[in-house]
């Protein structure tokens, strides 16, 4: 590399970063987008986290309050091991000022020996509630 090549380099990093950021700042996320496709985008993120069983990703789109109350150690010791996560489609997001209801269906793998030959696997809808606090979405979980 000569010296005259190390000012092309630079420019050329600095363009591909450019492009890239401005690639990630196009794409749905947590500020981008209706409210629906905020939450649509998040509870994917969530799920996609489950099914790798990434628990403290998951922890994380857990609303504050939930997570001042409940440690990551509680958040996973909550899940059984009946069922291994399979897929999740999410589908319908309605969204009120601060409250979403998302609509998903989960595809699930059957743990539990006794029934596990005739029910190996199950697909099911499930609804979620996430929550608009201090500007984001979170997922809701209910502290009892």
């Amino acid at each position: 590399m000569t010296p005259s090549s190390t000012p092309r380099l630079r420019a050329a990093a600095a363009l591909l970063a450019t492009v890239l950021l401005s690639a990630c700042a196009s794409l749905p996320g947590a500020d981008s987008g209706t409210p629906e496709e905020q939450v649509a985008h998040r509870s994917e993120q969530r799920w996609a986290a489950l099914i790798k069983h990434d628990f403290a990703a998951a922890y994380a789109f857990n609303q504050p309050a939930y997570r001042q109350v409940f440690k990551l150690e509680q958040y996973q010791k909550s899940f059984g091991g009946a069922a291994e996560w399979k897929s999740a489609q999410v589908g319908k997001v309605t969204c009120e000022a601060e409250r979403c209801t998302v609509k998903t269906r989960l595809t699930v793998t059957n743990l539990i020996p006794t029934f596990a030959r005739s029910i190996p696997q199950l697909t099911s809808d499930i609804e979620e509630v996430w929550i608009r606090d201090e500007g984001q979405w979170w997922y809701y979980t209910p502290m009892r």
